[in-house]
């Protein structure tokens, strides 16, 4: 019947497969759940405390180096006058 180089027909798949029905109960547009409304005034009292502490440290840092500063300034004006005396006590 059909030559030997052509394969039969193939019968029409779409009558084998069954339909699957959709519920009626599923929306395909959705309505979104409302924005979740996020207490951010507990975490910004948590980061305005840490700000505040770490500028406190840095002052506290700040000072402490300008004291130390100071201190070797003093120490060395220290010294130079007590090399200033021993030179003037050497030369009499």
């Amino acid at each position: 019947m059909y030559p030997l180089s052509a394969p039969p027909p193939k019968e029409d798949v779409a009558k084998e497969k069954s339909v699957i029905p959709q519920p009626d109960h599923l929306d395909h547009n959705p309505t979104h759940p409302p924005p979740v409304v996020v207490d951010d005034s507990k975490a910004l009292v948590i980061v305005l405390h840490m700000l505040t502490l770490l500028a406190m440290t840095f002052r506290s840092c700040s000072n402490v180096m300008l004291e130390r500063v100071a201190t070797e300034k003093r120490l060395s004006l220290v010294k130079a006058w007590e090399e200033s005396e021993k030179s003037k006590a050497e030369n009499k």
